[in-house]
């Protein structure tokens, strides 16, 4: 049971790019306690194996973010039981909420743990983030909070070897945004 966490600063993508990962993943249950997660089979797999995806799924701020923050204390228990069922495939996660030391620990005890860390110039971030706030008429979140995630995540990222993926470059001096469809191609390319 191999999980898949992704990592990054608000506004990277993450969101969008685990929608994109996974949408051909058909919700068979969800899951409210001990904390909200769904058990998924993906369509183009024929094995007889399930993923979960934890968190609820919104429009803004999804994934592990809609957890609790006592959370983690549940997911040894979880991991516990999903391991038993032998028919997980992946444990997947996206946020900030069991971005920490102890959750990466006790994912590498049940299998393999691939972090995926979302990079993109910070000017394009805070004005996705901006965008973000205004389009979905939630509050901007303090960019002090942001800067601090961004540290986190990066250390974190480091410290766990993640794969870095770019979501963007440099070209004649300007900043070219990759598409999601692009960094779909990167990822599973991490995944193998």
């Amino acid at each position: 049971m191999d999980t898949i966490y992704f990592l990054g600063a608000p506004a990277t993508g993450k969101t969008t790019l685990v929608k994109y990962f996974t949408e051909h993943w058909f919700d068979m249950e969800e899951v409210k306690t001990p904390i909200s997660y769904r058990i998924q089979k993906d369509l183009h797999d024929k094995s007889s194996m399930y993923n979960i995806q934890l968190g609820k799924t919104a429009p803004v701020y999804a994934g592990t973010d809609t957890l609790s923050f006592t959370a983690i204390d549940k997911m040894p228990d979880l991991y516990k039981l999903w391991d038993s069922k032998n028919k997980i495939k992946y444990v997947l996660g996206e946020g900030d909420r069991l971005a920490n030391r102890t959750y990466f620990n006790l994912a590498k005890e049940y299998g393999n743990l691939h972090i995926i860390y979302l990079d993109l110039n910070e000017k394009v971030r805070q004005n996705r983030s901006i965008n973000r706030s205004m389009n979905n008429k939630v509050s901007l979140q303090n960019l002090t909070w942001q800067k601090g995630r961004l540290t986190k995540h990066k250390n974190l990222a480091k410290e766990f070897n993640a794969h870095m993926i770019e979501c963007g470059y440099l070209e004649f001096g300007e900043y070219i945004e990759k598409s999601t469809e692009d960094l779909h191609e990167e990822l599973k390319k991490c995944l193998v």
